[in-house]
């Protein structure tokens, strides 16, 4: 069985997928600022939060599947600064900001030295 035009579609926006051999479609998400800039303001909240937004793939491009499926934009985390500078057995402190974007069920915050 061929499969013409695979896509995934994130809010209103429609991108090519990719089928490997063994039936893992893969795609590439837009870039967050096509919801946010062009008046698509496809968020599932239904206040403008572009941040999530529905997911859904498609086998022939047209008809889409996945209801219910969120697909979630965050920030990646940035470290400003971290003290104190020294010698181990210190409490290092370590400031930045998009910490809480890190989902601690999956991943946590660890800090590794050396």
């Amino acid at each position: 069985r061929f499969i013409e035009n695979p896509a995934c579609k994130f809010g209103d926006v429609i991108v090519p997928a990719q089928i490997s051999r063994d039936f893992v479609i893969s795609c590439e998400s837009p870039d967050q600022d096509i919801f946010e800039n062009n008046g698509n303001h496809s968020g599932i909240d239904g206040v403008g939060d572009a941040s999530k937004v529905e997911f859904s793939v498609s086998l022939n491009g047209v008809d889409f599947f996945g209801d219910g499926l969120v697909y979630e934009y965050t920030k990646s985390p940035v470290v400003y600064s971290m003290s104190p500078r020294g010698s181990g057995g210190s409490v290092v402190v370590v400031r930045g900001k998009f910490f809480d974007t890190v989902d601690s069920d999956d991943f946590g915050i660890i800090c590794q030295f050396g």
